[in-house]
């Protein structure tokens, strides 16, 4: 997700759960909060797999409207300060 004001990248969507692709969850997590693992080649969130079944999230048909409280709510779940 990109902030079209500010030029710059603002959220990674990753999905988690569901099985075969069927299920899954989306989250918008604040670009951020991502460290690359160089070793393994991939984005690495600190988030215990318990608590990110909590977090705020969505369906692929229905994307949420990004919003200063949408964000708002995503920069608090994930302890964020923009």
């Amino acid at each position: 997700m990109i902030s079209v004001d500010e030029g710059r990248v603002s959220y990674a969507v990753m999905s988690f759960g569901g099985f075969l692709g069927f299920g899954n969850k989306f989250f918008a997590v604040p670009w951020a909060t991502l460290h690359v693992d160089e070793k393994n080649k991939c984005f690495v969130i600190n988030v215990d797999k318990e608590r990110l079944k909590e977090a705020p999230g969505f369906d692929k048909d229905h994307w949420p409207d990004m919003t200063p409280e949408w964000a708002a709510e995503i920069n608090t779940f994930y302890k964020f300060t923009p």
